[in-house]
């Protein structure tokens, strides 16, 4: 898996490093949500910062403002980072870094230099950690709120290297299609099966109807809300 990142060398975060797959920075049409890896100075994991990703073939501009809970959390800035680059058959080259912080009307050129290194694996409780808090995010949002932040129908999930790759279930979408479900399940037609302490809702799980890892879409559209049963039925029959 390939990476590209930059190592500020001014700010309140000098000397970290922040390092994205190339696939994060891949030219969209809608904004993509993506969780990349913030490294110390000497290559540990510091966090996991949260944002929605806008690229073209020649600059990205990573908005962080949407996840406040997940990202104050990792203690990641609010904000935004707008990222300059030349693509190549060697991979992306970075060629200058602006940030624009919650109070500033635009960007300023940061201080930088590429850090090309291949990151070191993270660790996989900070990730659920980080999902966690955005899924509880997503709960409080209204209707029309939750449905302006579903990806396309065609949406790959974000994934992030651990000891395997582990897809990164877009929480907008498992939220979505739980209030969908209004708690009954979609295969045997019952409520849930207890209440979550959690949610105070029936208890379902939002299953793929297309998994995943056969290149089913994180969307909307390719879920449906089960009872744990029937989804272990779905899974194992």
């Amino acid at each position: 898996m390939k990476y590209v990142g930059f190592r500020r060398l001014s700010g309140e975060y000098k000397e970290n490093v922040e390092l994205f797959e190339l696939s994060d920075l891949a030219p969209t049409t809608e904004p993509r949500l993506v969780q990349h890896q913030v490294l110390h100075p000497n290559g540990e994991l510091y966090g996991i910062a949260t944002c929605l990703v806008r690229a073209d073939h020649s600059r990205a501009t990573l908005d962080y403002a949407p996840f406040p809970e997940a990202n104050l959390l990792s203690e990641m800035l609010l904000g935004e980072t707008e990222l300059h680059f030349e693509r190549g058959p060697g991979g992306i080259a970075i060629t200058n870094v602006g940030w624009r912080g919650p109070n500033d009307k635009g960007f300023t050129d940061e201080k930088f230099e590429v850090y090309g290194a291949r990151s070191k694996i993270p660790d996989k409780a900070q990730i659920d950690g980080s999902q966690e808090t955005l899924r509880e995010a997503a709960r409080h949002l209204s209707d029309f709120d939750l449905a302006g932040r579903l990806p396309a129908e065609d949406s790959a999930p974000a994934k992030i290297l651990v000891t395997t790759t582990a897809y990164i279930r877009n929480p907008f979408v498992v939220e979505a299609a739980l209030r969908r479900a209004g708690g009954m399940c979609h295969d045997c037609g019952e409520q849930g099966p207890f209440i979550s302490a959690r949610t105070g809702r029936p208890y379902l799980e939002v299953h793929h109807t297309l998994p995943l890892a056969q290149g089913g879409a994180d969307s909307l559209e390719n879920t449906v809300a089960l009872c744990p049963n029937c989804h272990r039925q779905r899974h194992h029959a």
